[in-house]
């Protein structure tokens, strides 16, 4: 060693950072004998621009968790602070002018290192840093490879959009793929849970009905916006909230029966003449014993979107739920357009109109009218007339 300063830039969206990241970044600041070596989480990737990704401060726990492995690692949040894309030649160049006498390493898996042709400035980067790659089970980029410092760890078989996309969604199922702080912070923030449903969703339903699902999401995230609610329950609860009719409205009852009756849940006379109505919870009673779902605000939200919930127990999530479920994309009914403009102006107004169409649609029917869907009626009826 000549006493220069060697460091270590590990680029990424650590969405979340996992046992992979943490053996790779060992072994790199092993093998390189580097000072520092920096986990650099980006806001949104150039490249994938319309991912989604869980939000920053998040990601920021996550990583710390990671960092606090190993005195050498630290975090640099540049990217995250520039709320805007950050391209790797641009972070590579700020690192250069920051340690301008040390060796630069960008540390990266060998999938990684295949698309840096594609990159911005791509071909500039050999130039501006070394490589340091991490090799891949079968990887086809052995002309870059050989250009690369080549890392004696094989990651393990772990990756983040495996995590993501998990199901059963459960504590156990995480075990020995993140450290154990990292699964606490999944857990508790229920992330990648919406992946897990979703993919559970589109296996079981048909497409027509996952459609239905996806555009339900989509709206509640948008009205929780427009009203002051939290996106990420509502788009939980929407898409966990047709989660019961992956099994026939004949096993509803039984289904339901073991367990303590839910609040708000149908009367036994309403499901004898629909028990249709009792689909939405058992999407709630399913999301909980699935996916571990605990919170009852997202629970509740999803067993009320079919009757809705009367105005003194309803809860913001309730209307949202409620009223994206009947203004979805895919509806086609007459009055649908005002009733979307009515829900992202008086939410509580577009409940009512809601309720109000949904009996106007049994009556037509003659068909049975729940005195549960009445009671929302009434009640919606007494507090816009306030």
């Amino acid at each position: 060693m000549n006493g220069q300063m060697r460091i270590g830039i590990f680029g990424g969206s650590f969405d979340p950072p996992h046992n992979g990241h943490l053996r790779v970044a060992i072994a790199a600041a092993d093998e390189l004998s580097l000072d520092k070596l920096f986990f650099v989480p980006a806001l949104a990737p150039p490249h994938a621009i319309s991912k989604t990704l869980t939000p920053p401060d998040i990601r920021m726990k996550m990583l710390r968790e990671l960092s606090r492995r190993d005195e050498r690692f630290y975090i640099d949040d540049y990217e995250l602070r520039r709320r805007g894309p950050t391209y790797t030649y641009e972070t590579i160049k700020r690192f250069r002018k920051r340690f301008p006498r040390a060796e630069v390493f960008f540390v990266l898996g060998s999938d990684s290192l295949a698309d840096i042709p594609r990159w911005k400035k791509g071909a500039q980067l050999p130039d501006m840093c070394r490589f340091a790659v991490a090799l891949r089970p079968q990887s086809g980029v052995a002309a870059l490879i050989d250009k690369a410092v080549k890392l004696k760890v094989r990651p393990p078989a772990v990756s983040s959009t495996a995590i993501r996309r998990a199901a059963p969604f459960t504590g156990g199922f995480l075990s020995g793929k993140v450290p154990a702080a990292v699964a606490r912070i999944i857990l508790d923030n229920y992330l990648y849970v919406d992946e897990a449903v979703a993919a559970y969703l589109k296996k079981r339903l048909d497409n027509a009905k996952y459609r239905h699902t996806l555009g339900v999401a989509a709206t509640a995230v948008a009205l929780a916006a427009k009203h002051g609610a939290d996106p990420r329950r509502a788009r939980l609860a929407a898409l966990i909230h047709d989660m019961g009719r992956v099994m026939p409205s004949a096993k509803y009852p039984s289904y339901l029966a073991p367990a303590p009756r839910p609040a708000g849940m149908p009367s036994a006379e309403t499901a004898a003449a629909n028990p249709f109505l009792l689909h939405s919870f058992v999407s709630a009673r399913l999301a909980q014993k699935i996916f571990g779902i605990k919170d009852r605000v997202v629970l509740n939200a999803a067993a009320h979107h079919t009757l809705g919930c009367p105005s003194k127990s309803s809860t913001v999530y309730d209307d949202i739920i409620y009223v994206a479920d009947a203004v979805a994309p895919d509806r086609r009914f007459q009055g649908v357009a005002r009733l979307r403009r009515e829900a992202f102006g008086d939410l509580s107004r577009a409940v009512f109109l809601c309720a109000l169409m949904k009996l106007g649609y049994v009556l037509k029917k003659e068909k049975y009218l729940a005195p549960e869907g009445v009671a929302v009626y009434n009640s919606r009826l007494k507090k816009i007339k306030k």
